[in-house]
């Protein structure tokens, strides 16, 4: 499990890398779920190509799907919401 983020998450977990940037995650493979959390919905963009490539469900916090000016990055890329699970919403290509 990667995290990236400005600080260092507090969890301590055998299969947990922290990142402060993502600059060298274009050398991954096989990212099957891409997980967002509002504060950093902004950098949504950022990783559409991977998530494209492999076809990675991406997760947003909250119930309520993100709206048109945030998800536009999702939509041109053809994922579509497909549910909502209280806490978060799910995301799969169409």
């Amino acid at each position: 499990m990667f995290v990236i983020d400005d600080q260092r998450p507090e969890l301590k977990l055998k299969n947990l890398v922290y990142r402060e940037n993502s600059d060298d995650l274009v050398y991954m493979t096989d990212i099957s779920v891409i997980f967002f959390d509002l504060a950093s919905i902004n950098r949504l963009n950022e990783f559409m190509n991977l998530a494209f490539t492999w076809k990675s469900i991406i997760l947003i916090e909250g119930n309520d799907p993100i709206g048109r000016d945030l998800s536009a990055p999702l939509y041109i890329t053809g994922y579509q919401c497909r549910d909502l699970q209280g806490f978060f919403h799910i995301w799969k290509l169409s």
